[in-house]
């Protein structure tokens, strides 16, 4: 791997922390006033599947729910732990996943590869 390609991923820890942390309260924000003025959710979540748009932006959120699972899994090589992480994840929505980064970033210590990969990196 080059030079700048390993100082590039010894810095992913460092950028996802705060990233993270802006999207989690972002959100954290926007659930809160959804569920404060939204009305009830099995009502709206019919409303989106009739729609065409509705039923792809939810296809294409649990699509990346998938994609972060696999990743969970590939970094805990534990199939409770991505059980675990994969379920809030799908009834808490992306409150989770950025939670895990943060995690995943302090428990990397400043090393991209075990941000990526986990203690075994």
């Amino acid at each position: 791997m080059s030079e700048s390609r390993l100082r590039e991923a010894e810095e992913t820890p460092r950028a996802a922390t705060p990233l993270a942390a802006v999207l989690f309260v972002a959100l954290l924000a926007v659930v809160i006033r959804g569920a404060l003025h939204g009305g009830g959710l099995g009502e709206v979540l019919r409303d989106m599947v009739a729609q065409p748009w509705g039923l792809a932006t939810l296809v294409d959120l649990y699509v990346g729910f998938f994609l972060f699972a696999g990743w969970v899994a590939h970094r805990e090589r534990s199939l409770p732990r991505t059980a675990l992480w994969t379920i809030a994840t799908m009834g808490l929505g992306n409150l989770i996943p950025c939670l895990y980064v943060l995690r995943a970033a302090r428990s990397a210590r400043g090393s991209g590869a075990r941000f990526w990969h986990g203690v075994e990196a």
